[in-house]
């Protein structure tokens, strides 16, 4: 049967028979269910599985946990997903002796005019800032005074005597 044939780490595809609040069960052949577990349903949280998820949907998805006894078989959408982040920045890794390019080496220039952009933006914020209070009005009239320059020190508490 089915726990002879496949073990943990196998990727398999199932659709979708119901959606619960922990999760969704999926029928991986006739007579076969597993369990996605809420938190394995995708990278991103998922407040309610019956909102991202329907009856009838197929899934990709890994076998996490098998347990024959208990004919249990815990699955999981995000190992796939995350398995296939990992292709991506391995596809950005290089080794030199290939010859390739890395990831800097395509975005330097861009970083750099974005860099120098900034640069200027920032001086030309500040010189208008500069001629902005160059042009202000002077002020002429007599600074107020305030009316008294006596700081009342707070009386301290007495100690209380139990």
């Amino acid at each position: 049967g089915f726990f002879n044939e496949f073990q943990v780490g196998d990727r398999v595809s199932g659709r979708i028979v119901r959606t619960t609040d922990f999760g969704v069960f999926v029928e991986l052949r006739e007579g076969v269910e597993g369990l996605v577990h809420v938190s394995e349903l995708d990278k991103d949280r998922v407040e309610r599985p019956e909102d991202k998820f329907s009856v009838g949907d197929v899934l990709e998805m890994k076998i996490v946990k098998m347990e024959p006894a208990d004919k249990k078989i815990g699955l999981s959408v995000k190992a796939i997903q995350m398995e296939s982040d990992e292709d991506v920045v391995s596809s950005y890794m290089h080794d030199s002796s290939e010859g390739a390019i890395a990831l800097g080496d395509v975005v330097g220039k861009e970083l750099s005019k974005l860099r120098s952009h900034i640069s200027e933006s920032q001086a030309e914020a500040s010189a208008e800032t500069e001629e902005a209070v160059e042009a202000a009005p002077a002020v002429t009239e007599d600074p107020v005074e305030p009316e008294s320059d006596d700081v009342e020190e707070p009386e301290e508490a007495e100690p209380s005597k139990d």
